[in-house]
């Protein structure tokens, strides 16, 4: 049966209102704020070790002998003759059985210490120490066998250590003074020497502080100079008493001479260290996770003609330094990639270099980089704890989305700040940080996303009948969208070729709206009152008569262009009045 239905036009009425959201779905990587803006996002995870390796402090025993020995030939002469012994000139003395004698006692030495195996640190500061005994050991020294004296007691005797060495727990009787001299103050100054017991004092270290020496504790090849007089160590006493202990009479040759020597140890010879303060520069090589921008995009923004011109996109980095002892300098840089393909300007990747920035200690810290007037961030801007970058350049990276953003964290562009801090040698300071990409669909002139949608099929009312001439689709369309929407369509069989029907969308362009959304009164939606109407007309030609009962769907392609800034929000909406379909053609239902 043919119906001939030129010029035939059928009222189908006006739509509910489209909201945005009906069109643009939400997923885990397109959101909405709770105001409705739309937002893109997208992250990627990061970790490190802040890692300074141990050095080596050492103390190997050092012996202090006197600069001149205590006790010589002239000295006791002078002694004997003071109870009446008088002996030729350079004749053997005769000391009696426990004959007392005495003499001054003054003597320095280097000691042996040092730093060594030093890496990962510029200049040490202080050098906090497990505490660690120093044992100050007095011997009788330098005289011949046949000499048999032995140390009484010694008075008003000093012992100076090296000033940058911290010095606890003095041993009683002793005192310590203007930092690092120890003063025997029991018995009016005099000690009692036992030769069975001869440590005549004990210290223990806790700190080097190479900031009071000379090169400010500076590393040089992997030490730290210091220089001879700060090493040295000295002993003085007004008098150290000698008697004769072999119970007979001693024969003192002109030559012959008795003296004691002072023995520093420290328990196998090593300093252990609880924790450094210096400035650091150890390597620090974070894993990074690139951003995978191109899968589970929504449909709007996976065809190519998809153009991002956002007015302040911005990557959030975020570590939790909490148990970090540093500061950190962070710069980077991000590449956008297309892995298979090139950008619009026939390049395959686009490279943004992020300026350097700081992440402080014991926080968490956020950073931001960003393009515009300010920050974007759908939590809302850390404003306590953040640092922020303008960075011009940033929108580059999605204005054609890329398949995924490289995150270059490597390469000396994480750095322990240049400060002092604190630190404990050989432990791994864990940070785990993360990164996200928002771009707000606050847009400028030139954002375009793409909508594809088809209709349900048609088929099965479609497949007995057969056309030729024109068709056409009109409506007033009322917008608030503030996108230009550009549509195009075509028509699809059941296994989705193609079906040559030429449809014209030249007046099927709706002007942007300006952005206002509805509101709801009770469960209706409230229209803003000012949408931009726009007539809009579709026209399919049908040259072949067979090409309709072929049609089993058609499937929409709208381009929506952003021709100003304004921004997307899910109640914005597009409503259809006065829809009319005009038929130019004739039409045969086959019935059999």
């Amino acid at each position: 049966m043919k119906l001939n239905t030129d010029g035939l036009g059928v009222k189908l009425g006006n739509t509910d209102l489209i909201a945005l959201a009906d069109i643009l779905d939400e997923d885990e990587t397109v959101k909405t704020e709770a105001n409705g803006l739309y937002y893109l996002v997208k992250g990627g995870t990061s970790n490190f070790n802040v890692k300074v390796d141990n050095m080596t402090t050492s103390f190997n025993d050092t012996k202090l002998d006197m600069n001149t020995p205590v006790l010589q030939y002239n000295d006791v002469k002078e002694q004997l003759e003071t109870v009446g012994v008088f002996v030729e000139k350079h004749k053997p003395l005769p000391i009696p059985a426990n004959f007392e004698m005495h003499g001054s006692a003054e003597g320095d030495q280097e000691v042996d210490f040092k730093i060594t195996d030093v890496s990962d640190v510029k200049q040490v500061k202080t050098i906090d120490l497990q505490k660690s005994k120093v044992a100050l050991t007095l011997t009788e020294a330098n005289q011949p066998a046949s000499l048999n004296l032995g140390v009484t007691h010694l008075k008003n005797v000093r012992l100076y250590l090296p000033k940058f060495l911290g010095v606890t727990d003095v041993a009683p009787g002793w005192e310590l003074k203007e930092g690092n001299v120890l003063v025997y103050t029991l018995n009016g100054g005099t000690y009692n020497y036992n030769r069975n017991n001869p440590e005549i004092c004990s210290v223990y270290l806790n700190k080097v502080a190479l900031d009071q020496t000379e090169h400010k504790g500076k590393v040089e090849n992997g030490g730290i100079e210091l220089t001879p007089n700060e090493l040295k160590v000295r002993m003085t006493a007004e008098q150290v008493y000698f008697e004769n202990r072999a119970g007979r009479e001693l024969s003192m040759n002109e030559g012959d001479q008795a003296s004691v020597r002072l023995d520093i140890k420290v328990p196998n010879n090593v300093l252990n260290i609880s924790q450094v303060t210096g400035i650091f520069n150890p390597a620090i090589n974070p894993d990074n996770e690139r951003i995978d921008v191109s899968s589970d995009l929504p449909d709007f923004l996976q065809d190519k003609d998809v153009r991002i011109v956002a007015t302040n996109p911005t990557i959030r980095f975020h570590a939790n330094m909490s148990t970090l002892p540093v500061g950190i300098d962070l710069s980077g840089t991000l590449t956008a990639v297309k892995e298979n393909g090139a950008f619009e300007n026939g390049a395959p990747t686009k490279v943004v270099k992020l300026d350097n920035s700081v992440m402080n200690m014991g926080r968490d810290n956020y950073v931001y980089y960003y393009q515009g007037n300010a920050p974007y961030d759908p939590e809302g801007a850390k404003a306590g704890a953040a640092t922020v970058k303008n960075t011009a350049n940033i929108g580059d990276l999605i204005t054609e989305l890329p398949d995924y953003l490289e995150v270059d964290l490597k390469n000396n562009q994480i750095n322990v700040k240049n400060e002092y801090y604190t630190v404990q040698l050989g432990r791994d300071y864990h940070v785990d940080a993360d990164y996200s990409v928002f771009v707000p669909f606050e847009f400028d002139r030139g954002l375009k996303v793409v909508y594809n949608d088809s209709t349900e099929s048609m088929h099965s009312d479609l497949k007995d009948l057969s056309a030729t001439g024109t068709l056409e689709v009109m409506a007033d369309a009322y917008n608030t969208i503030p996108l230009e929407l550009l549509v195009g369509l075509k028509a699809v069989d059941v296994d989705g070729n193609v079906v040559p029907v030429e449809f014209n969308t030249a007046e099927a362009h709706v002007a942007p709206g300006d952005g206002s959304t509805y509101t709801m009164n009770g469960e209706v939606k409230q229209r803003s009152g000012s949408e931009v109407m726009t007539p809009i007309k579709i026209t399919a030609k049908l040259d072949d008569k067979d090409l309709l009962s072929r049609i089993d769907k058609l499937c929409f392609n709208i381009h929506a262009d952003a021709t100003g800034s304004n921004k997307l929000v899910s109640t914005q909406y597009l409503k259809l009045n006065n829809i009319k379909i005009k038929l130019h053609a004739g039409v045969i239902a086959d019935f059999n």
